[in-house]
């Protein structure tokens, strides 16, 4: 619970520092030839070169290239690495800098999706990506809630039978520099 409330407490000072301004924006291929638009893809921020970079990665279809967004208003399309297999409804976390992490998605189409058995990390420095852990299969699930505090992962909810149904309220967490997995109270 430290974890999210920590996570709670910066979302709150952030927003106030932030101001919010509505954008309208009607979408057109033409304006993006490599097809920056996302269908349930998961975000965050990267350090790169003194600079918060946003990086959205994964979604529905083969839309699922890892896509940079640069505060100078400039999208970078990644070659064609994609995330090794359809992957949606993600959560993205930033770990040491260096990797995004994947968790607790779904596979295939809708209604009817299935949670992705593994936890995925994306090297943005050598645009690769690799399994890291095999996630129990008693609490496969899509979905879910990712936060990180240190090396440890926390997994807060998710739907274990896509759009279907199976919602659970369970929480567990991933160490990602043990490979230890918790499944907590």
């Amino acid at each position: 619970t430290y974890a999210l409330v920590s996570f709670l407490c910066f979302l709150s000072l952030h927003a106030q520092a932030q101001s919010w301004t509505n954008h309208t924006y009607t979408y057109d291929s033409s304006d993006h030839p490599y097809g920056y638009m996302r269908h349930e893809c998961g975000a965050t921020l990267l350090d790169i070169d003194g600079e918060p970079v946003g990086v959205l990665i994964g979604g529905r279809g083969s839309n699922r290239k890892a896509i940079y967004y640069h505060p100078r208003n400039a999208y970078v399309d990644v070659a064609d690495t994609k995330a090794p297999y359809e992957i949606h409804h993600v959560q993205a976390v930033t770990w040491r800098d260096s990797i995004a992490i994947i968790g607790m998605g779904f596979e295939g189409g809708y209604p009817n999706e299935t949670p992705s058995e593994n936890i995925l990390a994306y090297y943005y420095k050598s645009q690769t990506f690799s399994t890291l852990k095999t996630v129990p299969s008693a609490r496969l699930r899509g979905s879910a809630m990712s936060i990180i505090d240190g090396d440890w992962v926390y997994y807060f909810c998710g739907i274990k039978e896509g759009h279907t149904g199976g919602w659970v309220s369970w929480v567990d967490r991933y160490n990602l520099s043990t490979g230890v997995w918790e499944q907590l109270a």
